[in-house]
């Protein structure tokens, strides 16, 4: 390996260590002022990642975002961190302090999977188990991941139909883009009756380094176990738990994600 191939790799590495650096998202002319690099040889170095899949263009014109080469990375990183292993505490402290089931979700192309859980010592024991599903657009957690996708994405699966499972699943585009706006604005989401009649669950975003949302931690029961009146210091207990494992996860506040662009 020449030394100017060493050369071109070091900048590459030094690329993808700058868009994790800016919030994940950044524009040629970052990159040739942070990396003092011409224009010509950053554009090379674009186009290259871009047909690798490492990076791909952002919603705003002249600025690119990590793609699906470099999500796979991340996600091997996520499993050397333990995702479950951090969130396991808090997900026991959830639960004593609420009384109910709690558990932790990620995104699997349109539906939530529960990929840990911890049982609620109080009234119904929902049925979600560990690897079970919830479809993105009707329960708490799953909306919360569902409310943090990238535009494109959130107008992709808003462009198609959606299943009613009882009369209280929001299946109107329209309306489900609205409550993600309001989902991104309070910091939870929260479902009632719109998956299984006489339930409600509630969800919290999980943020890494990044702080992309990579994971949902919410807690579920039946609606008399969790009135209207308890919601609001709820879900204060539900967020202190979340930013303690987004903590865990390298994540320190402060910046915004690309949903929230």
């Amino acid at each position: 390996m020449t030394q100017h191939t060493l050369r071109s790799l070091e900048k590459g590495l030094d690329l993808l260590a700058l868009i994790s650096e800016r919030s994940a998202r950044l524009s040629m002319r970052d990159m040739c002022e942070s990396l003092g690099l011409p224009r010509s040889t950053a554009y090379r170095f674009l186009s290259t990642f871009v047909a690798r899949e490492f990076l791909e263009p952002d919603n705003e014109p002249g600025f690119y975002r990590p793609g699906k080469r470099l999500h796979q990375l991340g996600s091997a990183v996520l499993g050397a961190l333990d995702l479950r292993g951090a969130a396991r505490p808090a997900m026991q402290a959830l639960s004593v302090e609420t009384a109910q089931s709690v558990f932790l979700m990620v995104r699997v192309d349109v539906d939530a999977v529960c990929i840990e859980k911890v049982e609620g010592p109080e009234g119904l024991q929902l049925s979600l188990r560990v690897g079970g599903r919830r479809p993105l657009h009707c329960s708490g957690i799953a909306k919360v991941l569902l409310a943090h996708l990238p535009d494109d994405e959130l107008g992709k699966f808003l462009s198609k139909r959606v299943p009613r499972f009882t009369p209280f699943t929001v299946c109107n585009p329209k309306r489900l883009r609205a409550e993600m706006a309001k989902t991104r604005r309070q910091g939870y989401a929260i479902s009632t009756q719109e998956f299984l009649l006489g339930a409600r669950s509630l969800g919290v975003p999980i943020r890494d380094f990044s702080g992309r949302v990579i994971a949902g931690l919410g807690l579920g029961g039946m609606v008399d176990r969790l009135p209207d009146s308890r919601i609001p210091s709820i879900v204060k207990i539900m967020k202190v738990q979340a930013a303690e494992i987004s903590q865990k996860l390298g994540y320190i506040g402060g910046g915004k994600t690309q949903a929230q662009r």
